[in-house]
């Protein structure tokens, strides 16, 4: 069974595929009596796999809430409040056995995506960032939070 979201959203993306080839066959003249039952079917397995992604993106924020990577997500959130950029959403996973958040902002016009690893560590645009300042400035967005930090 897979332990990964994306796996399973992927699982979940070709079911409700399937489901969408059954839906347009059901329009054929002859089409077989059971391609409704099975309609439901797929329909059934979705939730179940729907399901199965929350408890797992449950459980790994829960674990999350207790790595050092928990306090990098509470100051990057704060720093990105102080400059004005709108948290859009968080996502919890795990790859490899490390536990990580993608947390989707908007700066200005722009949805961006960093990634919190449980160690701390950020993750932008294939970067690795080890001090949250370092990334605030490579963001440019360092003055908001961290006056103090560039002599302002």
């Amino acid at each position: 069974m897979p332990k990964k979201t994306t796996d399973l959203n992927n699982i979940l993306t070709a079911v409700k595929g399937a489901r969408e080839i059954l839906a347009r066959a059901m329009v054929i003249k002859n089409a077989p009596e059971y391609i409704v039952p099975a309609i439901s079917e797929l329909d059934k397995v979705s939730a179940l796999i729907t399901k199965d992604i929350t408890l797992l993106s449950q459980g790994v924020q829960e674990e999350f809430g207790e790595t050092s990577g928990a306090a990098t997500l509470s100051e990057l959130k704060h720093l990105l409040h102080a400059a004005e950029c709108a948290v859009i959403g968080e996502e919890y996973d795990c790859l490899l056995g490390q536990m990580f958040v993608n947390l989707k902002f908007q700066e200005g016009k722009d949805l961006l995506s960093v990634r919190i690893f449980e160690t701390g560590e950020l993750e932008y645009h294939n970067v690795d960032y080890y001090d949250i300042k370092i990334f605030a400035m490579q963001l440019g967005i360092a003055s908001c939070a961290y006056p103090r930090f560039l002599g302002n």
